[in-house]
């Protein structure tokens, strides 16, 4: 298994995160060629360079978004909390005996170091609600497992945000311009994790800095209230070093991605990345991205045995199956049950009746998750129902390699996904949401607009694969 370990000992961010990728060998034309697919507003560019922290060299990326260098070199302390959903700025006070730079009065704040953005403000510029850029990263065209990774960050995100200020998940709002900055972090890093073939994130305990921050309401200590209920349940840490060096981005990337925080494993390491922040601080302020595989004490999955894979051209991984019993849940809770474990970075969940003791009816919950999100899976459904304990299992799966097509249709353009192994297709599948989107604009009867799409795929497939 591919495992990848955070050594956070200087906090994290999500540029510092996608910087110590891009130093693992990710090129950064096949970020920017993903993020280019998601064909967002505002414009943007990025840049790596090579710099050194405390006399270690490590890879920095640069962020330039709308004309303005996200992470232009600012006062130590000098970024922005927008606490309330309808967001005003509340400028960060600087450590003692220095002054605020005049400068830093802006709504572009990258994370990165002692600086970002927090997702809300009150000013009047435009906003991106959290539903737009679900549903813009849910119909891209990135790799399936880059969009969960994505998806998965900004639920955690959305819902950290969310508790903080009293508001549904649904309807935090994220300046525009602050949100492409996070686009382009927790996106860049899920396209650089698919890149890097990384099947599992684990990270050290969480170095979080301290201090006090300047907000409208007055003086909040770091870690701020959005990263604080990011890191529950997560080691964690203070020391003298006074700034913000874990940030609300590099909190939800761990709460999405790791599926452990605590001490390195035993692993081969195969090489190390480091991504710097912008600040100079008494330590290095880096993040390194340990990449190698783990080492267990006993066999390993399917050892001596042949690889499927290498015979018929399936793809493989590894899933987490959960199961629980209950016996004492409504219906509707099962129903929002599963919308949020799917939510939550769940793969797959399904339902199924039983009879339990006593001649009780019931239900036995079965969840499918990836390896690195499956201990958030399990805290919703500990969360969510009323189970007091649950199984789990991992299964190796074969599965088809998968991509996407666009098609016409009469009722109009729907996607298709197209499962390939042994150069051959497998199977076709017009998307359901999209075909019944069209079938509802057009009148056209569902029925009818996936046939046209299965038809217009197979057509548009024989036209590519004709000699």
């Amino acid at each position: 298994m591919r495992l990848l370990f955070l050594d956070c000992s200087s906090g994290i961010a999500g540029d510092m995160f996608l910087a110590s990728l891009l130093d693992l060998g990710v090129p950064l034309s096949y970020v920017e060629e993903g993020l280019r697919s998601l064909e967002l507003s505002e414009d943007w560019s990025l840049e790596l360079i090579e710099t050194r922290r405390r006399g270690i060299s490590a890879k920095q990326l640069l962020v330039t978004v709308q004309g303005q260098a996200a992470d232009e070199p600012r006062h130590p302390q000098e970024h922005h909390h927008q606490h309330d959903h309808h967001g005003h700025e509340h400028p960060h006070d600087e450590p003692r005996g220095r002054h605020r730079d005049p400068r830093d009065h802006g709504h572009h704040g990258h994370h990165q170091g002692a600086q970002h953005h927090h997702p809300h403000d009150h000013d009047g510029a435009p906003h991106r609600p959290y539903r737009a850029i679900k549903e813009l990263i849910a119909r891209s065209p990135l790799p399936d497992g880059a969009r969960q990774r994505a998806l998965r960050v900004f639920a955690e995100l959305a819902r950290a945000e969310g508790a903080v200020h009293g508001v549904d998940p649904e309807d935090v709002h994220f300046h525009e311009v602050g949100s492409t900055d996070a686009i382009i972090d927790i996106v860049g890093v899920a396209l650089a994790l698919e890149w890097l073939g990384v099947e599992a994130v684990e990270a050290s305990p969480l170095h979080l800095g301290s201090g006090f921050v300047t907000a409208q309401h007055g003086r909040l200590p770091v870690p701020a209230p959005a990263t604080l209920r990011l890191i529950q349940g997560f080691p964690a840490y203070q020391t003298d070093i006074r700034g913000e060096l874990v940030t609300p981005t590099g909190a939800a990337l761990v709460r999405a991605l790791c599926r452990r925080v605590g001490p390195m494993p035993l692993m081969q390491v195969e090489r190390v990345g480091s991504g710097a922040g912008s600040k100079e601080f008494p330590i290095p302020n880096i993040l390194r991205a340990i990449l190698g595989e783990p080492i267990d004490a006993g066999p390993a999955p399917w050892a001596g045995a042949p690889d499927p894979s290498q015979d018929v051209g399936f793809a493989t991984d590894e899933v987490v199956e959960l199961a629980a019993n209950v016996d004492d849940m409504s219906p509707q809770l099962l129903a929002a049950l599963i919308d949020s474990l799917l939510q939550a970075g769940a793969l797959d969940v399904w339902v199924a009746p039983v009879t339990m003791k006593k001649g009780r009816p019931g239900h036995v919950i079965h969840v499918l998750a990836p390896p690195d999100a499956y201990r958030q899976v399990a805290g919703r459904l500990f969360e969510e129902s009323t189970t007091l304990g649950l199984r789990y299992q991992v299964h190796r799966r074969l599965m088809l390699h998968r991509a996407w097509i666009d098609v016409e249709t009469p009722a109009g353009p729907v996607r298709v996904k197209i499962g390939r192994a042994a150069g051959k297709v497998w199977n076709i599948a017009p998307e359901y949401e999209d075909c019944l989107k069209a079938a509802r604009a057009s009148g056209i009867p569902l029925k009818r607009v996936m046939a046209e799409a299965q038809k217009a795929a197979m057509e548009k497939l024989e036209a590519t694969d004709a000699p």
